[in-house]
């Protein structure tokens, strides 16, 4: 992945604390939890790419993942192209 795109420190934390969090939700069964956790890690471009390439932009929406990495390797609107 290009540097541009790797996380910093803080965002590998922050993607950290999300998924511990977000396993915890799943353990618990709590699909609210589980789906705010979701939405708050920072996913890969390319994944976000295959699953919108496989699943739709919609998709993407519908769990509200987090699409800024995706939106700056991209370029704004990449998901409706």
């Amino acid at each position: 992945m290009d540097n541009m795109y790797q996380l910093t420190e803080e965002e590998l934390k922050h993607n950290q604390y999300h998924i511990d969090k977000l396993a915890d939700a799943h353990e618990a069964d709590d699909e609210e939890a589980a789906a705010y956790h979701r939405s708050q890690i920072y996913h890969a471009p390319d994944a976000l790419m295959a699953s919108k390439i496989l699943s739709g932009a919609q998709w993407i929406r519908d769990r509200k993942l987090n699409t800024m990495l995706a939106d700056r390797k991209f370029g704004h609107g990449w998901l409706d192209r």
